[in-house]
Parts: structure tokens; C-alpha cells; sequence
């Protein structure tokens, strides 16, 4: 739902991002707040935006439902015109249409839900490496609640935002956090394949929804 969170230390490169969303109909706050947040009902005008930015320009293009199958690569050649033994180089993608993009360079942005993507990629020739990700639930309480325990009653909390918190700590050697704390939001299906049941937390713009919710997850380790 737009939290721009980061642990960047590149304060230009993320000052240029967050010009760019405003740009883009994102609201100002973003620019100056502690913890900048969009809100999911805003977010699709922002992305719909720098589509239509991307789509203008004119080396730019945008192909919805082109479903790549896999990365195109080829072998470099030695002095004497033969394949050698170096690594591949990526020459384009080919489309489940059978059509085929050349390019230089190709990017993965595929977010947190293919499988089938990495398993491309290694048929493709890349190298992969196990990597700690973390797992765990989504808890929700009330949002009146939550504000009492924060701002301990004090006679201004209306005027006050939607509370929130971050927990952290060390168990058996492994952390436990909160993750994506979503003040006055709602828990929504997220899941992307059959058979399973995976939740995440969005919030409005406003955040005015009467519960917060927070994931929190454990350490996973290779």
C-alpha cells in the first residue's frame, strides 16, 4: 500500500524516488514525513501515472498480459569462432505468443510470488544462492486500543495520528520483529496459488479504519 520504508543511506537517490511519486500524484507529506506512506487507494493512480509516463516516451512500452517463458542467452565465442567455456550472456526473453524482445540487459522484478521466474533463471544460467527470508502471522487489534497504550491517554489524542509500533527481538539466536505495520488498516488475502492461505496488511491513505495489524515474523536461516 505505499510505505516507503528503507534502509538506504543514498539520501539523493531516495529524495529523487519520492520526487518522482509526487510527480506522479502522490501527496507531498511524502517528502518531508518520518514514515511516508501512499495508501492502497492511491497507489493505483501513482503506478497508472508513470505507466502513461513510460508509455509517451518514445523508446518507452508497456506490454500487459506478455507472460516471458524464458531468457534468451548465448554462448560467447572464442578467437577461433567457437563456444568457450564462459558464461552466458543474455540476448532477450521469449513470450508464451512465441514472439521473442531482444535486449542487452534483462531485469527480474518479480516480487515475492515466482517460483517458476527463478527457476528460469537458472535454466538460464544464473547462479543462485540460498537467502534468510522471514515467516511468520499477522496479528490485529484494535486501533483505540493500541493509541491508549501509545500516547498513554493524553488529552490530545485526537488530533494525533493512527499510532503504531516496532518490536524486535533475539530468540535461539534468530530474530523476531514486527513487519509491515499497517495503523487504522485491514488483513487481506494475498495468497497466489491454489491451496494455500497467505495474508498481508494494507491501509488507506486516511488510515481511518478502527483496527491496526502488524506481521510478525521470525528468522529464517538457510
Amino acid at each position: 500500500d505505499g510505505k516507503l520504508y528503507t534502509r538506504s543511506g543514498d539520501k539523493e537517490g531516495i529524495r529523487t524516488v519520492l520526487q518522482e511519486l509526487v510527480a506522479n500524484g502522490a501527496p507531498e507529506n511524502i517528502l518531508w514525513s518520518w514514515r511516508p506512506h501512499i495508501g492502497s487507494n492511491l497507489l493505483p493512480k501513482v503506478v497508472q501515472s508513470i505507466c502513461q509516463k513510460v508509455q509517451d516516451h518514445p523508446s518507452g512500452e508497456v506490454r500487459f498480459g506478455a507472460r516471458v517463458e524464458a531468457i534468451l542467452t548465448q554462448t560467447p565465442e572464442n578467437s577461433s569462432g567457437e563456444g568457450s567455456n564462459g558464461p552466458p550472456s543474455v540476448t532477450g526473453v521469449k513470450l508464451a505468443d512465441g514472439s521473442t524482445l531482444d535486449a542487452d540487459a534483462v531485469v527480474l522484478a518479480t516480487g515475492h510470488s515466482a517460483l517458476d521466474s527463478v527457476v528460469m533463471a537458472r535454466h538460464a544460467g544464473a547462479k543462485l544462492e540460498a537467502k534468510g527470508f522471514a515467516m511468520g502471522v499477522r496479528v490485529e487489534h484494535p486501533q483505540a486500543w493500541l493509541d491508549k497504550h501509545q500516547y498513554h491517554d493524553h488529552e490530545a489524542i485526537s488530533k494525533l495520528p493512527p499510532s503504531f509500533y516496532e518490536l524486535a527481538t533475539q530468540i535461539n539466536e534468530r530474530g523476531v520483529y514486527s513487519f509491515c505495520m499497517c495503523p487504522g488498516g485491514w488483513i487481506v488475502p494475498s495468497q497466489t496459488e491454489p491451496g494455500a492461505l497467505v495474508v498481508n496488511g494494507m491501509s488507506l491513505s486516511k488510515r481511518d479504519s478502527e483496527f491496526a495489524n502488524s506481521g510478525i515474523v521470525v528468522e529464517i536461516k538457510p
